[in-house]
């Protein structure tokens, strides 16, 4: 299973290497902040996240297609029975967001996650898929997301992003 894992990651290193070298030229590029909720299990333990996230989006068909890169990090532990509980994060989403000042975004991707409760700890890679709703303001963006997985992991957050390349600059 491991070999899956390998192709799934080179595959995603490929596809975001050339969306996020070709769609600039005709789309938009985001730059953002994100924080929130990383619940672990069906428990109620969890961490705060800060992330960092990188997205292109090009209209396609009255829809913005994308590609969105997501790392997160624990800011703040949380706490379980078993020690301090930390969650990070990387993931690749390919994202379709409906068009407007007001917009609904869907996503879907890899993610891997590692999970450190106490001193142990544990990573897996998986599936995971999500759903937001926000707002473009000029070149900001604004929004509400939930990501959830195959795993034990789901994120509630919040999230800013800066336009930093792309039609609407």
């Amino acid at each position: 299973m491991k070999w899956i894992t390998g192709v799934a990651r080179t595959v995603a290193a490929v596809l975001v290497t050339t969306i996020l070298i070709t769609v600039p030229a005709a789309g938009d590029v985001f730059l953002g902040v994100n924080a929130g909720r990383m619940d672990v299990g069906r428990s109620g333990a969890g961490a705060t996240n800060l992330g960092l996230t990188l997205s292109s989006d090009l209209d396609v068909l009255h829809l913005d297609l994308g590609v969105a890169a997501e790392l997160t990090r624990t800011a703040i532990s949380g706490e379980t029975r078993g020690g301090d509980i930390d969650v990070d994060t990387n993931a690749l989403y390919v994202t379709v967001k409906t068009p407007g000042t007001v917009f609904v975004r869907l996503r879907g991707g890899f993610m891997n996650e590692t999970v450190r409760v106490g001193r142990s700890s544990d990573s897996d890679s998986e599936f995971s898929w999500g759903a937001g709703l926000g707002a473009n303001i000029g070149k900001v963006r604004v929004a509400l997301g939930y990501t959830t997985g195959w795993g034990a992991v789901d994120y509630l957050s919040f999230g800013v992003q800066f336009l930093i390349a792309g039609a609407r600059e």
